[in-house]
């Protein structure tokens, strides 16, 4: 009964710790990954309960990966982060830039708090009442993940766009969605001054 008492209180411990983010309602993640965070290391963090929010918008035709990168830091500092990948040139390239102005951090905050409050179970029904089903092939995915600490949460939908245009439930939490990860996509921010 003790080991089963300490193991309740570990987990407990870990859930109240991974809502200690200044400006970040509480929210209940998901599931727990059952290990340290990945994107820790990968993107050189020394804070290990860090908010991290991973976003990713890809196609089976293109030629790379890239990903968006929201980190906020347990002492309320923020970071935008974007990564490239093409695959046929072995290219990986990671910018970052740090958040000052208070206006944008306000902003993000918001954009974190909404994102939370998405409804993961609405964002893949793929058949109709009437029971007209979504059928795509090769379609664009969506997907932001939420990490903390050894917590994580998904939200993830296929063909996000084409199930809105043709009317299948879940269009609203499907545009919350791509409304989020638009908000999350620093490309402009950090890439694209390098183009023009």
């Amino acid at each position: 009964m003790k080991k089963y008492l300490t193991l309740f209180f570990l987990l407990l411990c870990n859930f109240l710790q991974a809502q200690d983010i200044p400006g970040v309602e509480p929210f209940e993640f998901q599931k727990s990954q059952l290990r340290q965070n990945p994107y820790i290391e990968e993107l050189g963090l020394d804070d290990k309960n860090a908010l991290i929010i991973k976003t990713q918008v890809y196609s089976p035709w293109s030629l790379g990966k890239s990903s968006s990168y929201l980190v906020v830091l347990t002492n309320g500092k923020m970071f935008k982060y974007y990564r490239y990948i093409h695959t046929a040139y072995s290219e990986d390239v990671l910018k970052s830039s740090e958040i000052t102005d208070a206006a944008e951090k306000t902003k993000f905050l918001k954009l974190i708090n909404a994102t939370t409050q998405i409804k993961s179970g609405m964002l893949n029904i793929t058949k109709k009442d009437t029971g007209e089903e979504l059928v795509i092939f090769d379609a664009g995915t969506c997907s932001i993940e939420i990490h903390q600490g050894e917590l994580m949460s998904v939200l993830e939908s296929y063909a996000p766009h084409e199930a809105i245009e043709y009317g299948y439930p879940g269009a609203e939490e499907r545009q919350k969605l791509l409304d989020a990860a638009n908000g999350f996509n620093f490309y402009d921010d950090l890439f694209r001054s390098d183009l023009y």
